[in-house]
């Protein structure tokens, strides 16, 4: 029975933005040789300091990669592709239309990749996508290692909003160039990840 059976040990679990991105990853033995992987996702927006002020950011996708050592997942057990629609975090007062992400997958076996992409009217992806399993694991020797790691490329980082960095007599040229020098000074502080989570079995 999968419930006798001990999980995957965390041996690492950083999200550097947990505001923006929080991800949570777990591995459950379901047979001597697989490994079932749901992931948590969190999604919203989140305030930073830049150049004396301050943005707040969020994400319009991005990629989850997988590398896995000692196992892989055959493509017909490679799971979390299609439309998503993220659920709520919590009620709030003002009617919001539900964040829905396109995945699609790509990569190999051993390193598998799902892309993230808002699909929806709203700017960024807000919400969670709870418990969804990427796969299952087929475990070729031990220790097998899962090390989960989500990247995002300059188009995925969006700026909702802007306080302080530059004064309401800037003229809308000045505001422009300004804004891409912080969208990319911003990106640059998401680099090499936003989140990473390593699991070890055996």
């Amino acid at each position: 029975m999968p419930d006798t059976l001990p999980p995957m040990s965390q041996v690492h679990h950083e999200n550097k933005f947990p505001d923006c991105l929080y991800m949570h990853l777990e591995g459950i033995l379901v047979e001597s040789e697989q490994i079932n992987l749901p992931i948590t996702i969190e999604f919203n927006e989140q305030w930073e300091s830049v150049e004396g002020g301050r943005v707040k950011f969020g994400l319009k996708g991005g990629t989850l990669n997988l590398n896995l050592k000692n196992g892989y997942i055959p493509q017909n057990l490679c799971n979390l592709t299609g439309l998503k629609m993220l659920q709520e975090r919590q009620a709030t007062e003002t009617l919001q239309f539900p964040s829905i992400c396109e995945v699609t997958t790509n990569g190999s076996e051993s390193n598998p990749a799902w892309l993230f992409e808002v699909k929806t009217a709203s700017s960024v992806l807000k919400g969670t996508l709870p418990k969804e399993n990427l796969g299952t694991v087929t475990i070729n020797n031990q220790p097998c290692c899962a090390e989960a790691t989500f990247e995002v490329g300059l188009k995925h980082v969006h700026i909702t909003r802007i306080e302080g960095l530059w004064s309401e007599q800037s003229s809308i040229n000045k505001q422009r160039i300004a804004q891409v020098r912080v969208r990319k000074n911003l990106y640059s502080l998401l680099q090499p990840y936003m989140s990473r989570v390593e699991l070890r079995y055996g």
